[in-house]
């Protein structure tokens, strides 16, 4: 049910404005916020197998600049709406599925905000002290992601489903200082 897509802008210096980061075609995570059905309008890709259902575009970005003299990020994660999909809205489990993804990808943008406060903690000026952290979080993520699907069968095993929610959610909680939406 997922063809997922990260993107990781890593931008240094830059002056990309957040608005052109966040555009209308993207939905910010934030707490209160459950994906809709109607929130998917890109187009099913030819390369998705055909019994996926859904597709969820969950980018992590962000915006470096300098802060105190050291470097820190703006960390956004998105939904995607033009690269996001649905062949069938029936289902309310595929949706749930969906969100957590989203969620997922929320839950690496924390351990990517709290590993860049680490960073910064240990007083390191240099940004190539930062990407191999941030880019093995990424990958982490990925990983997270690939293992969600094998274990729910994109969400067709219910229980296994429910656990996933549960994992989420309590490690969410965990990391609720480091939310974008606090």
């Amino acid at each position: 049910m997922l063809k997922l897509t990260t993107l990781f802008l890593f931008v240094c210096m830059s002056s990309l404005v957040s608005g052109q980061i966040v555009a209308s075609d993207s939905i910010c995570w934030n707490r209160t916020y459950k994906l809709e059905w109607s929130d998917f309008q890109g187009k099913k890709p030819d390369s998705s197998p055909k019994w996926h259902t859904a597709g969820c575009a969950a980018s992590i970005y962000a915006q470096g600049y300098i802060d105190q003299g050291f470097p820190n990020y703006r960390i956004s994660n998105c939904f995607i709406k033009h690269l996001s999909w649905v062949t069938d809205s029936s289902s309310d489990g595929g949706l749930e599925h969906e969100q957590l993804h989203f969620d997922i990808a929320e839950l690496y943008a924390r351990k990517i905000r709290k590993a860049i406060d680490n960073l910064r903690k240990k007083k390191l000026k240099n940004y190539s002290s930062y990407e191999p952290v941030i880019n093995r979080l990424l990958d982490e993520r990925e990983a997270m992601d690939v293992q969600y699907d094998k274990e729910t069968f994109h969400s067709m095993n219910i229980e296994k489903q429910k656990e996933w929610c549960k994992k989420i959610a309590k490690d969410l909680d965990k990391l609720k200082k480091y939310a974008s939406d606090r």
